[in-house]
């Protein structure tokens, strides 16, 4: 499961908590009512793995490379005659994050791309990096992004240049011991052992795999 929490309303007494489980259809809580979200007639394409929020849309991510965006304020609406958007990553979602300023971050099995723009009229789909790709379910946000990869544990970086982020391996000390645990999930096993997920321990600020 992936769960998030999120206002997509006006008033402060109305936020809501939204998630996904890679299984069935992606629902939510709030006022009291538990409910599922429909983005597609056929229930056995409506299958979302990752949520985020971006700018007052509600964003899943689809284990086929599809992104679906929300009507803006109404997270349980995936009309696009009402103003939704879909946009196809060509690769597998492995993870969605929110990145600094208007970008949402698409983490695929090969590449990163984002989502900038904050409505349906100026959405673009863009690569931010085209040769590093995201374990699934090691994203998590420490400030900024952290995520695995086969070579290790890397950060995002966004530098100088506006919109222009470069990956950081961070974990070169102890390479020898943690990547046949990382190369293990796609099924190239020489340990007994491979990571499930990833969360963030902010007290100690720490990545935990």
């Amino acid at each position: 499961y992936e769960i998030i929490s999120n206002n997509f309303y006006g008033h402060d007494s109305w936020e809501g908590m939204y998630g996904v489980n890679g299984v069935g259809r992606a629902f939510y809580y709030e006022g009291g009512l538990f409910a599922t979200i429909f983005t597609q007639a056929d229930a056995t394409l409506d299958k979302p793995t990752h949520v985020s929020a971006h700018h007052q849309h509600l964003a899943l991510g689809f284990r086929a490379g599809s992104v679906q965006l929300s009507v803006i304020g109404e997270p349980n609406n995936f009309n696009g005659i009402d103003g939704a958007s879909e946009f196809g990553a060509g690769d597998r979602v492995t993870g969605l994050l929110p990145l600094n300023g208007t970008t949402l971050g698409v983490f695929c099995e090969s590449c990163i791309k984002g989502i900038s723009g904050t409505t349906v009229d100026n959405f673009a789909l863009e690569t931010l990096s085209p040769n590093t790709g995201c374990l699934e379910y090691t994203l998590v946000d420490m400030g900024f992004p952290v995520f695995c990869n086969t070579f290790g544990i890397n950060k995002l970086d966004q530098t100088a240049a506006y919109g222009n982020y470069l990956p950081d391996t961070l974990s070169k000390p102890v390479s020898v011991w943690l990547r046949p645990r990382l190369c293990s999930i796609n099924g190239k096993k020489s340990v007994n052992s491979s990571v499930i997920a990833a969360l963030p321990v902010r007290s100690k600020n720490q990545y935990r795999l």
